[in-house]
């Protein structure tokens, strides 16, 4: 953790939810825990991605998975994510069911959409003969976390559709 940490700097996912969030009328400083766990998963999902694409530097610097390999990446991941969704689960917990309920089925059609770009760029790669429209479409299915962070975000600042 101390490794990817010490490289890591994105913050475009908490911040993105957090921009919503505010603008639904939420306190900024009761956002903490989901950004945090928004964040913790966002981290997952990109030490996975390093995984997959075998991305051993970013930046000059080496990844978990370009220092540590391949198994110790999945295991990071891992807990990110445990981490990350347990920070979510608690942070949703006193939302009314119908809020509850919608946060869910955002989180996981964003998540889904997500893994389902990722799995479009993986066929793409081996592809020569693919089709820019195929390209734009990929880019469309990856907006699809930063489209879940807004929505989340503006679900539990409290707005309505």
């Amino acid at each position: 953790m101390k490794h990817y940490f010490s490289y890591w700097n994105d913050s475009t996912h908490p911040g993105l939810f957090s921009v919503a969030y505010e603008a639904a009328g939420g306190e900024p400083d009761e956002a903490l825990q989901p950004q945090a766990a928004i964040a913790m998963m966002a981290a997952g999902f990109d030490v996975h991605d390093d995984i997959i694409d075998e991305s051993e530097q970013k930046h000059g610097v080496p990844t978990v998975f370009g220092k540590y390999g391949r198994k110790i990446t999945l295991l990071l991941g891992n807990a990110f994510l445990i981490k990350g969704f347990t920070f979510f689960c608690i942070s949703i917990e006193e939302l009314d069911l119908e809020k509850l309920r919608e946060v869910v089925e955002v989180l996981q059609r964003s998540l889904f959409e997500l893994g389902n770009a990722h799995a479009l760029e993986l066929d793409l790669r081996e592809r020569t003969n693919a089709e820019l429209g195929e390209y734009m479409r990929g880019v469309e299915m990856k907006a699809a976390s930063i489209e879940g962070d807004m929505r989340i975000g503006a679900i539990i600042g409290g707005g309505d559709t």
